[in-house]
């Protein structure tokens, strides 16, 4: 084993125990139509799932500190459609 793949082997190691069980089930749960290489028609991969996701709870979480509110309302059960207020934005 290289330098390369201790660091990958780690690195992995080290998302996978950040992100928690609850993640892993609910990625093996996607219907993903993977090639040999490992990745779906339009570029998607399993694999990078994991790497992505930690950098966008990072952002959502520690960067912008991103809160809900009333989440206690919306409907347990059913289709729903949540529309985001963007009063954070500049008004141009």
């Amino acid at each position: 084993m290289g330098v390369r793949d201790w660091v990958k082997k780690r690195a992995s190691r080290f998302v996978e125990n950040r992100l928690g069980e609850e993640f892993a089930s609910k990625s093996r749960a996607l219907v993903v139509r993977q090639n040999e290489f490992g990745y779906d028609p339009f570029g998607f991969s399993r694999d990078q799932l994991k790497y992505v996701m930690l950098v966008a709870r990072f952002l959502y979480r520690d960067y912008f500190r991103a809160t809900a509110f009333d989440i206690d309302k919306v409907p347990a059960g059913g289709r729903i459609l949540l529309v985001a207020n963007h009063s954070g934005q500049l008004p141009y």
